[in-house]
């Protein structure tokens, strides 16, 4: 291997290769791809931090269809979107809230999650009863306990250490 000129700058480097992907990443999105979280923001925050990646979140997911829990995930991000969209009708928010239901937590339905029929039957209340906001909120907490599970075994396991390589540990900043 051929030794690096005595004036060689490894970070200006890096740089530079970061803001050509990210150039990259913008013509491909058509808009400012957001940069995503690092491994180590992962390791200090843990789930919360995971849950706001794209990259290592595939790694996540990767595991979780390991575990045969993938359906938690899924079930978490469609809530996080079903909270923060702004709905044009109540009728519509019954809707979008009955479909979910219906996908995660109807017996033997196809990504039906694991939770108690305790909080299956307050989920099903709340929607007979038209109450859409906060009806999910139970299920919710339930099901980020799990995820919270399902990523502590995922840090013990060689699909991290290979997200850890493949991400890098340190967070990329670059300024345009």
């Amino acid at each position: 291997m051929a030794a690096l000129p005595p004036n060689f700058d490894g970070h200006m480097s890096y740089k530079i290769k970061a803001i050509k992907s990210s150039k990259k990443l913008d013509n491909f999105f058509g808009e400012q791809a957001p940069h995503d979280v690092c491994t180590r923001e992962i390791r200090n925050e843990g789930l919360k931090a995971m849950l706001q990646s794209k990259i290592p979140l595939c790694y996540f997911l990767y595991h979780l269809l390991d575990e045969f829990s993938c359906e938690n995930l899924f079930f978490f991000i469609e809530l996080e979107q079903y909270e923060s969209f702004t709905y044009v009708s109540e009728i519509q928010q019954l809707a979008t809230a009955q479909h979910i239901y219906n996908t995660y937590l109807t017996r033997n339905s196809h990504f039906e999650v694991n939770l108690d029929d305790k909080v299956r039957r307050q989920v099903k209340a709340a929607l007979e009863e038209r109450q859409t906001n906060g009806c999910f909120g139970a299920a919710k907490r339930a099901v980020y306990s799990l995820l919270e599970s399902s990523f502590m075994r995922f840090c013990q396991t060689d699909t991290f250490t290979k997200m850890a390589m493949n991400c890098g540990m340190d967070c990329a900043f670059v300024t345009f």
